[in-house]
């Protein structure tokens, strides 16, 4: 194993010396004289007195009296007998240091060496090193001449032993004799005394670490500290092949860009013995990625290493990508492969084996960015630091987990209960799936919610070594719906789950709310104010991220009740929201109420202080029997009380999107939200306005449902995936031929589509239909949520083409395409399907899309690739000859990515590119562009691409839906985008040449493939094999014209040669001699098109079919 020499007892690991650099060249200690030249004072200010002679410093060896067991530490960090001392003068320059003159000079040469100082100032910041010496060619230079200035990588803390490490290189030939230590590089304008700094044990080697560190985790550089590449960040890392599924976690770009990312509340979660390959989605070239978790949980990552630069049992950094040897030239990757040029470009390192042994718990992971260096605290060499590289250190948490976690609950007045209504005590429930829960509270009892931890130790500390070792979350009862709360998965995690029941004296009957009878109040609606000195004029709330709102009263309306429920007021959760009142007059008190739990009535509940209980729905107020909801003390008399505004409150975080009942009552000391009883709303000028509390999220999902065409954004483009809340949108119905026609487009809006439209008078959600025009702007009110758009384009009389065939994918979750139509494609040893797999996590439905993706192979030794790639067909089962073919495509750009949307023949005996090719759509790598091209030996062997032009692109935005279409005749081909055309390639028919040649090999049936694959350097760049890549496919549409389409008087007469019989589902065919045979519906579309030799079995849906021209029912 490789090793190094320990300085002290506290070394966090055994390092290893990645770089040929030799033991420690020189050191001085101050234990005797011996180990030194002399020692005083430097000043780098010619000016400075100290050089002038005016002033003399005062430096000297003295007995450590610092040599006391630090608590930090737990140690001496220094125990040595003698120590050096410097008055650090205040009439010196920033550059004023403790001068050792060496007995032993030494080379400053081109290779980066490090001299660490062990240092003690009462003082924090850095600390500077120079060296004095001179040039070997020089004869007549001073050995007194500065060759070199460096900062510490590090600051060190007052009163402190640090080890200050200074890299320093140089053009090789000097000779260094001093060394100045500057304890303090800061101006000393600022000083009003001197002060004492204490310096011991300097060594030169070829170590950047610092022979001990501080604290947990620890850096070779400030956390604050900001990247010099501002350009270079880690988009994402992730973790792939766990059986929870891969995930990512976003990094991102910020400004400053800041080297160190501490982002302790995102968990990767795993089980002990799997097997998980990392990745780094890093936003430059020319840096290697590293992975450490502290499975001793300790708080620091060991990083030792083998002989043969591979990982040791029991060694914290998992896998890396490169560890240089050689600088500049050669290293090792993690599994011992030696790589040196441009094989040490990559940043994903191999996949690594979490140990079987491994307990489950909470431990603390590391992904680096840095270059050739596996030091967890990053490479601070003067060639390549990891600050100079623009490198990045993320922290993030992991969850070594087992199958299930364990749930108790400990509560008092009322018992927590499983959905069906059985006792919780130290039951095993699925790890990472959400939990039902029940409230039983007991006669004359409430519950104002549940308060859930869970993770690990849960009696124990809840953080260590800045780990967190179990979270606490509360859920408030207006989260709660028949008393059942859905506790969500990313809570159902670690090791144990306790549930504690908040149950509450109930204060009166609480009956449901009759329909008809919500939100009451303690007068009748029609009352009126009967004085005209005071009146609300208007009141505005504003959220911090929600925007404001007024709502305002009519100067004409004196009643006390103002049904203000046209007014929607914009907050997103979490938002804190500010509430002003205009109101004319004074000696009234202000009430904001918001229905969180949508039961149809307000609580006003209040703890002793004065300040709301968690479940309460009473907000804000402004005065109640002495104090305000913030349960500040009012001193002065009710009546003066300010009216202007309310104290701020903020929106809980985990509220649900929806539309609620909100009320602002002006009222005198009287929380009950009905109103004062006592004293009349109508005397007083009171007023009780309900209004709509949005609550939504910055943006949200737009959703597209169509029927023979598409809804294209502004300018024939795709809409996004996501709209931000009260924003117009522009849209523009396409339909998918001439001749289509929709009548209306259905706009849906708002929340819960799928519960009712008003709960307790609150509309969620609204939908309305306008007339199909060119274009149609959606107002901003009608997107305050979810949007769904829906039109149906019916073909008029003068529609040319006829729907043959649609695949909308709407089957259920998880299922697999129709297999009367789609077959997988096969693996063979083009690019596209050299890695195609039958797995059914590379293709599958969801959500109404087909899935098809590229993965990161997990079982290698059954399937030797490092990927696996999706694809399907519909080869032999559907193929169409001229028409126009349209899908609904997204896909996620990636290095390497490559997803593909094409047509190839059925009869392809001539062989490729010769039969003819048609890409309807390609996308590589991040590019923001679709590509159309056709393939032929015209173009491709004869290399004729622009005679006429055969391959076209455009730029488009990947990060959205895009409908392409092709359009086929039998003399020209047009591709379309968003129902705009982009390209065209057209039959040369008066050219006999060019079509013996091949330029028109578009003559006959062809099919339908769509797929995922990945690049391999040719053209799409090499794939990313620890990334997952991704393309849905929403549906496919095939129209054709009458005179094209196939049916009955085009297919071929039956040949006796073929055998036919059918059985449930199934057509089976036999031919002794090869013989053509097509088979088609009722409707056209064709499920077989080949000649056929031997047994054909086709699965078919019940239905008539015609087997060359012979009709067939299957049953």
């Amino acid at each position: 194993m490789k090793k190094i020499k320990k300085y002290i007892s506290l070394c966090a690991c055994c390092t290893l010396p990645v770089l040929a650099y030799g033991q420690t060249t020189n050191g001085v200690d101050f234990e005797t004289a011996d180990s030194y030249k002399a020692i005083g004072v430097y000043d780098t200010w010619e000016n400075s007195p100290f050089r002038t002679g005016q002033l003399q410093g005062n430096v000297q060896v003295v007995n450590n009296h610092l040599n006391e067991v630090d608590e930090e530490m737990g140690i001496t960090p220094n125990g040595t007998k003698k120590i050096l001392a410097v008055q650090r003068s205040r009439f010196g320059s920033n550059t004023f240091g403790a001068r050792v003159d060496l007995k032993n000079t030494f080379e400053l040469t081109t290779t980066t060496q490090y001299v660490h100082v062990f240092i003690c100032t009462p003082t924090s910041g850095r600390v500077m090193l120079v060296g004095l010496g001179k040039r070997r060619e020089r004869v007549d230079q001073s050995p007194e001449a500065e060759q070199f200035w460096v900062l510490s990588t590090t600051k060190t803390e007052p009163g402190k032993w640090f080890d200050a490490v200074f890299p320093i290189k140089g053009a090789g030939g000097i000779d260094i004799h001093s060394l100045v230590v500057v304890p303090d590089c800061e101006s000393p304008h600022t000083l009003t005394s001197d002060f004492a700094a204490y310096i011991d044990e300097i060594e030169i080697n070829g170590e950047s670490a610092p022979r001990f560190r501080r604290g947990d985790y620890v850096l070779n550089f400030d956390t604050d500290e900001v990247s010099n590449k501002s350009g270079n960040y880690l988009n994402s890392i992730s973790l792939n092949g766990s059986a929870g599924g891969d995930q990512t976690f976003s990094v991102g770009s910020q400004n400053p860009q800041l080297l160190y990312r501490p982002m302790l509340d995102k968990m990767f979660m795993a089980k002990a013995g799997e097997k998980l390959t990392p990745a780094f989605n890093f936003s430059a070239s020319w840096m290697n990625g590293y992975v450490y978790l502290d499975r001793g949980n300790d708080g620091k990552f060991s990083y030792e290493l083998n002989s043969n630069y591979t990982i040791p049992e029991g060694s914290d950094i998992m896998s890396y990508s490169y560890v240089e040897t050689v600088e500049n030239t050669e290293g090792y990757i993690s599994d011992g492969s030696k790589i040196s040029g441009n094989a040490r470009n990559f940043i994903n390192p191999p996949a690594f084996t979490l140990p079987a042994d491994l307990a489950s718990g909470f431990y603390r992971m590391r992904f680096k960015v840095d270059w050739g260096n596996v030091d967890p605290a990053g490479r601070m060499t003067t060639t390549n630091s990891i600050k100079d590289n623009g490198g990045m250190i993320v922290d993030v948490m992991m969850d070594v987990h087992g199958d299930n976690v364990s749930v108790s609950t400990a509560s008092r007045n009322g018992e927590v209960m499983t959905s069906d209504d059985q006792k919780i005590n130290n039951l095993q429930v699925p790890y990472n799936e959400p939990f039902v829960i029940k409230m039983r509270p007991e006669k004359g009892f409430s519950y104002e919610g549940v308060k859930v931890t869970y993770g690990y130790n849960l009696n124990g500390d809840s953080l260590v070594h800045g780990n967190p070792q179990y979270f606490t979350v509360t859920y408030p009862a207006y989260l709660f719906r028949n008393d059942e709360l859905t506790l969500p998965a990313e809570i159902m995690r670690g090791g144990a789950v306790s549930i504690e029941g908040l149950f509450v004296e109930q204060k009166g009957d609480e009956p449901e709310v009759e329909p008809g009878k919500e939100y009451p109040v303690s007068f009748d609606k029609s009352e009126v104010i009967g004085r005209d000195d005071r009146k609300l004029n208007s009141f505005t709330l504003n959220a911090t991220r929600g925007g404001s709102k007024t709502v305002t009263i009519p100067a004409s309306d004196n009643h006390v009740y103002q049904n203000m429920l046209s007014k929607e007021v914009s907050v997103i959760p979490g938002d804190k929201v500010n509430v002003t009142v205009n109101y004319t007059g004074h000696s009234m008190h202000e009430y904001l109420y918001v229905d969180l739990n949508q039961d149809g009535k307000f609580s006003a509940l209040l703890n002793t202080d004065g300040t709301p209980t968690m479940s309460s729905e009473l907000l804000s107020y402004t005065y109640y029997e002495g104090k305000n909801s913030e349960g500040t003390v009012i001193s002065s008399l009710p009546g003066e009380v300010s009216m202007e505004s309310m104290p701020s409150f903020t929106l809980p975080a985990n509220l649900p999107a929806g539309v609620y009942r909100a009320r602002l009552k002006i009222d005198w000391n009287e929380i009950d939200p009905s109103g004062n009883s006592s004293q009349t709303l109508a005397d007083n000028a009171g007023y009780v306005v309900d209004f709509l509390l949005n609550v939504h999220q910055a943006s949200h999902p737009l959703e597209v449902n169509t029927v023979n065409g598409s809804i294209n954004g502004s300018g024939y483009t795709g809409l996004p995936l996501n709209v931000p809340c009260f924003q117009s949108l522009t849209i523009v119905p396409t339909p998918a031929a001439s001749g289509y026609e929709a009548e209306f487009i259905t706009i849906r809006h708002g929340h819960n589509f799928d519960g009712p439209q008003y709960v307790y008078g609150n509309r969620q959600w609204s939908e309305y239909t306008v007339p199909v025009n060119r274009t149609y702007t959606i107002p901003a009110d009608s997107v305050n949520g979810d949007l769904v758009l829906t039109a149906n384009f019916e073909p008029t009389e003068s529609a040319a083409y006829k729907l043959i065939y649609a695949d909308e994918f709407n089957g259920s979750d998880g299922s697999q395409p129709a297999d009367t139509v789609w077959s997988r494609c096969k693996r063979m040893s083009s690019t596209w399907n050299r890695w195609l797999s039958d797995s059914e996590k590379v293709i599958y439905v969801k959500d109404g899309k087909l899935v098809a993706r590229a993965i990161p192979n997990s079982d290698q030794a059954t399937d030797n690739v490092p990927m696996i790639t999706g694809g399907i067909q519909s080869s032999g089962k559907f193929s169409f000859k001229y028409g126009k073919i349209e899908a609904r495509i997204l896909t996620n750009p990636h290095t390497g990515n490559f997803p593909a949307f094409w047509l190839m023949p059925e009869d392809q005996h001539d062989g490729w590119p010769t039969c003819g090719e048609i890409d309807i759509f390609e996308q590589i790598d991040n590019e923001n562009k679709a590509y159309h091209t056709v393939h032929s030996n015209w173009t491709y062997n004869l290399g004729h691409k622009t005679d006429p032009q055969s391959s076209f692109n455009e730029t488009v935005s990947m990060d959205r839906y895009h409908t392409y279409g092709f359009e086929w005749t039998a003399t020209d081909m047009k591709w379309y985008v968003d129902g705009r055309q982009v390209g065209s390639y057209t039959k040369k028919e008066s050219d006999a040449n060019a079509l013996n040649q091949g330029q028109w090999p578009f003559d006959k049936p062809f099919y339908i493939i769509l797929n995922q694959s990945v690049g391999n350097g040719s053209w799409a760049q090499n794939a990313d094999v620890n990334h997952t890549y991704e393309t849905l496919f929403d549906w496919v549409r095939v129209y054709q014209k009458e005179d094209s389409q196939v049916g009955i008087s085009t297919i071929p007469e039956t040949d006796d040669a073929v055998e036919i019989h059918t059985e449930k589902g199934v057509l089976n065919l036999n031919a002794v001699n090869p013989v053509r045979v097509q088979v088609y519906d009722a409707g056209g579309r064709c499920f077989y098109d080949n000649v056929l030799k031997g047994n054909k079995k086709l699965s078919l849906q019940q239905g008539t079919y015609f087997v060359n021209r012979q009709k067939v029912f299957i049953p």
